[in-house]
């Protein structure tokens, strides 16, 4: 399913709408370029399902989780970006195997190609594209 945000309160919405699919367990990546809406995305999604705490990206951090207070399978939000991972060693030490997949949390990861070929778990896939200065093309996809 492909949808077109042109503001970041359209993409929000998408966020919103696609987060009355997940439950715990599920792993959703996050793939596009600088700038495309990944983050907002994720906003929008923690929003919806609950964090009451504000969403950044976890750039220089790697992780961040946000308590999800009533969501029937979801306790936990794990964000965890990417972009900065060195090598196999990064996401080792990073504890990902720990939130990947259990069962009462929803991991979101933003940059998975720098897992460097770890992630084996079944997931979903969102591409985000610029279409031009103010509007994206956001794709969902299942895996």
């Amino acid at each position: 399913m492909t949808q077109t945000s042109h503001n970041p309160n359209e993409t929000k919405k998408i966020a919103a709408d696609f987060s009355q699919t997940l439950k715990g367990g599920d792993i959703v990546v996050l793939k596009g370029d600088l700038g495309s809406g990944k983050t907002t995305f994720v906003q929008g999604l923690a929003e919806s399902l609950g964090v009451a705490s504000p969403v950044t990206s976890p750039t220089f951090i790697g992780m961040q989780l946000y308590n999800i207070p009533s969501h029937p399978s979801i306790k936990t939000l794990c964000h965890i970006d990417a972009y900065r991972f060195q090598s196999i060693n990064d996401v080792i030490s990073a504890g990902l195997d720990e939130y990947l997949g259990a069962k009462d949390i929803l991991s979101i990861i933003e940059w998975p190609q720098q897992l460097f070929g770890q992630l084996q778990k079944p997931h979903k896939t969102i591409e985000f594209q610029h279409q031009d200065e103010s509007a994206r093309l956001i794709e969902i996809k299942d895996k």
